[in-house]
């Protein structure tokens, strides 16, 4: 936002803003508590009973390392170039069929970029109405899917190429469950309401540095 909307001068004040808009200790309790909310306690002791199994912890502990390393663009073109050779590449294929991953995915960016834009309005940076915004979201969504899904299958081939068969098979089992599907959904949602709120609040903060410079 910096770069490309305030020509790199926002500052420490505007860091600042940004940074505290996305505490994540507040972003993990927003989520949580979304969660408990819609799921049932039958569906989370479930979950919890996957997450918490060995198998669970390996892949949260590979997905993480996968994000961290992800943060490297030579990293993620790696991982781009062997979705096609990886050893579970049909697993996640399913995987991401699974929970409409890519659909899920460009509905996030929809929903993130209206936010944006309508803090842009409240603070007084753009005059749009809710309709036009709309249709700026959904024109910068447009096209998307085919980089989203190579992103997803590049994502996961670099975070589970590690794991053997047998582990992989249960991992793509359990979101293909109910319980992984209602799991799956709870999440984009939660996730969707907490990230809306958050570039809302930048699209307002971006607002009133673009009214201090012209000033």
């Amino acid at each position: 936002i910096d770069a490309e909307m305030l020509g790199g001068e926002g500052g420490p004040v505007f860091a600042k803003q940004i940074a505290a808009i996305n505490d994540p200790a507040r972003l993990s309790e927003e989520v949580a508590t979304m969660l408990a909310g819609a799921l049932s306690e039958a569906d989370q002791r479930a979950i919890l009973a996957f997450t918490q199994s060995p198998q669970g912890q390996r892949a949260i502990e590979l997905e993480l390392a996968a994000r961290q390393a992800f943060l490297d663009p030579e990293v993620e073109a790696f991982a781009r170039a062997q979705v096609d050779s990886g050893p579970h590449a049909a697993a996640i294929d399913r995987l991401i069929a699974a929970g409409d991953m890519v659909g899920q995915h460009q509905e996030t960016a929809v929903l993130t970029t209206e936010g944006f834009y309508r803090g842009l309005r409240e603070g007084g940076a753009v005059d749009m109405s809710d309709a036009e915004i709309t249709d700026l979201a959904q024109e910068q969504a447009a096209g998307g899917e085919a980089d989203t899904r190579d992103w997803l299958a590049a994502f996961f081939t670099l975070a589970y190429s590690p794991l053997p068969a047998e582990e992989m098979e249960v991992l793509v089992a359990f979101w293909e469950t109910d319980v992984g599907l209602r799991f799956s959904d709870a999440l984009y949602a939660a996730f969707d309401a907490a990230y809306g709120s958050r570039w809302f609040s930048m699209g307002q903060a971006t607002a009133l540095c673009l009214s201090a410079e012209d000033i």
